[in-house]
C-alpha cells in the first residue's frame, strides 16, 4: 500500500528499531497533518474569515509536505528538527496573531495554545530520545523556549488574558506543576533511552559477533566444499571409465550413485593376461571417511594384482585384507574399518569364471534361473579373531550356450528405505527385479534399476541413505 510505502520512507535497516519507529511515526504525523491542516487552514480563510490563523495553517501543511520530503531522501534528521521546532513557534505566534486581530481568550482558549506547546515539547523528546546528545538538547530547547517566552512575548506586545481565577491566583502553580511534570516526564524518558541504548548496544554487538560467525563459517563451508569436489575429481580419476570397461565387455552397465559428493563405494577393473578383473566394494561409511578408505582399498588392489602379480579372487582378498590390517594399524588399535567387497575374475579363453566374496555375494542369472553365490561372513579389515584369515574361492560353470548376466553390488539399494510402508526394499525385491531385467540390454537394465530407486524413495518421500552400486556383465556364448 502507498500508506506502507510512504511510512516506511526513510528507514534504514541498520538503524536502531526505536529510531526507525521514530521515522516511521513522524512520516505518518505528516500524512495526516497535511490534509488536516490544509482543511483546517481554508475553513478559517474562507469561511471564518480568520486569515492570518488560516495562513499560519497552510504554513503548518507546507511544513508537513517538506518534513516528509527530507524523510523520503534520507534526510531524517532535518525533518526531525523541522517538525519538532517549528509546530511550537507556530502555535506561539499563531496565538499572537490571533489576539492581535481581535479574538477573545478566556482561560480555556490561554490554555490550550500552551497545552499544544507542551504536547510537542513531548513529542520532540520521542523523535530525539534515541539522538546524540547534541541533537536530543537541541531538538527540545526550542520547543521549551516557546513554551516558557509564551506569556513574555504576549505581554510584550501588550496582550493579557482576560482576568480569570485559574490566572490571577493559580498561575504560579500551574507553572510549576507544568515545569516539574516536564522534568519527571524527561528524566524519565532519558533513563528509558540509556537502558534501551545500552541494550541495543550489547543486542548490536552481539548481532555482529553473529555476522562475523556465520561469515566465518560461510567461508569454511566453501572451503569445506571446494575441498570435497576436489576430492570428488580424484576420485572420479581412480575410478575405471565405463567406456573402457566396456571395450572388455561388449554388454556391461556401472550404476554408481553416491550419497553425498564423494562415496565409500567404488569398483575396480583391471585386465591381466586373459584375466578380466572386475570388483564392487563398499567401505566403511559414506563420505569423506568412505571416500579416503576406498582410495587405500584401491592403492592396495593396485599393489596386489599388478606388483605382487597375485591374480586368484580368494588371494587377491586375503593379501587386501591383511593391507588393510596393515594400513590402519588395526593389530595395535581398536580401529575396526574395512570393507566388503564382491570380486569376479572371467578369462574367456580359458572358459572360467571365478568368485570371492566378503559380506557382498554374486547373483547371476543363467537359463531363467537366479543363482546367488554366497561371500564368506566376514570383512576385509576390522576385527580379527582368528589366526589368519583365509576367504574361499568359487568356480561358477562357464555358460555353454546363451547368455548369462552376474551382478556385483553393495547393500546401498536393497537397504534403501521408501515404499508406501517406508520400508527397505529389501534383499528379496531385488534378486527378483534382477531377475524380472535380466533378458534385457544392459543399458535398459540400468535404467530399469534407476527408475526402480527412484520410484521406491519417492513413494516413502526418502533421502538416499547410502551409497549405492550396481554392476552388471553379460557373458554372452554367441559373440
Amino acid at each position: 500500500m502507498i500508506w506502507n510505502k510512504i511510512s516506511q520512507g526513510g528507514v534504514q535497516p541498520t538503524m536502531p528499531i526505536a529510531q526507525q519507529k521514530s521515522i516511521i511515526l513522524l512520516n505518518r504525523l505528516a500524512l495526516i497533518g497535511i490534509p488536516m491542516t490544509t482543511f483546517m487552514g481554508v475553513m478559517l480563510f474562507f469561511v471564518y474569515d480568520v486569515k492570518p490563523v488560516g495562513i499560519l495553517l497552510w504554513s503548518n501543511a507546507i511544513l508537513f509536505a517538506i518534513t516528509l520530503g527530507f524523510n523520503q531522501y534520507n534526510y531524517t534528521r532535518i525533518s526531525r528538527f523541522l517538525i519538532s521546532i517549528l509546530p511550537a513557534w507556530l502555535v506561539l505566534f499563531g496565538s499572537l496573531v490571533s489576539k492581535m486581530n481581535g479574538i477573545s481568550y478566556n482561560t480555556i482558549f490561554y490554555l490550550n495554545p500552551k497545552v499544544a506547546i507542551l504536547i510537542a515539547c513531548v513529542f520532540a523528546f520521542f523523535l530525539f530520545v534515541f539522538d546524540h546528545h547534541k541533537s536530543f538538547l537541541l531538538g527540545i530547547a526550542s520547543p521549551l523556549l516557546a513554551y516558557y517566552l509564551f506569556d513574555p512575548i504576549h505581554r510584550y506586545f501588550d496582550i493579557y488574558f482576560e482576568k480569570m481565577p485559574l490566572i490571577t491566583n493559580q498561575y504560579s502553580s500551574f507553572m510549576i506543576a507544568t515545569t516539574v511534570l516536564l522534568v519527571i516526564i524527561l528524566t524519565g524518558i532519558l533513563f528509558v533511552k540509556n537502558v534501551n541504548q545500552a541494550y541495543e548496544k550489547k543486542i548490536q554487538e552481539q548481532n555482529k559477533a553473529l555476522t562475523k560467525i556465520n561469515e566465518d563459517l560461510a567461508i569454511q563451508k566453501q572451503e569445506t566444499q571446494d575441498s570435497i569436489l576436489y576430492a570428488k575429481r580424484i576420485q572420479n580419476a581412480m575410478l575405471p571409465q565405463e567406456e573402457e570397461m566396456k571395450k572388455e565387455f561388449s554388454d556391461l552397465f556401472v550404476l554408481f550413485q553416491p550419497k553425498d559428493i564423494v562415496s565409500g563405494d567404488f569398483y575396480y577393473f583391471a585386465i591381466k593376461g586373459n584375466k578380466k578383473i572386475i570388483a564392487a566394494i563398499d567401505c566403511t561409511g559414506h563420505g569423506v571417511p568412505g571416500a579416503l578408505m576406498s582410495m587405500i582399498g584401491n592403492d592396495l588392489l593396485e599393489q596386489i594384482i599388478h606388483d605382487k602379480e597375485i591374480h586368484d579372487a580368494n588371494r587377491i582378498l586375503d593379501e587386501l585384507h591383511k593391507g588393510i590390517r596393515k594400513s590402519l594399524k588395526q593389530a595395535e588399535n581398536d580401529n575396526k574399518d574395512g570393507m566388503d567387497i564382491s570380486l569376479l575374475i572371467i578369462d574367456k579363453q580359458a572358459k572360467t569364471i571365478t568368485f570371492a566374496g566378503a559380506k557382498n555375494p554374486l547373483v547371476y542369472v543363467y537359463d531363467n534361473e537366479v543363482v546367488e553365490v554366497a561371500a564368506d561372513k566376514y570383512s576385509i579389515g576390522g576385527e580379527q579373531i582368528e589366526q589368519e584369515r583365509i576367504f574361499t574361492p568359487h568356480h561358477i560353470p562357464y555358460p555353454q550356450k546363451g547368455r548369462m548376466v552376474c551382478y556385483l553390488f553393495s547393500d546401498g539399494y536393497q537397504d534403501q528405505f521408501g515404499g508406501e510402508k517406508r520400508q527397505k526394499f529389501s534383499r528379496r525385491r531385488f534378486r527378483e527385479l534382477l531377475n524380472s531385467i535380466a533378458i534385457l540390454p544392459l543399458n535398459e537394465q540400468k535404467q530399469k534399476l534407476t527408475d526402480t530407486f527412484e520410484h521406491w524413495r519417492a513413494q516413502g518421500k526418502e533421502q538416499i541413505i547410502d551409497d549405492v552400486l550396481v554392476i552388471g556383465i553379460a557373458i554372452d556364448t554367441n559373440s
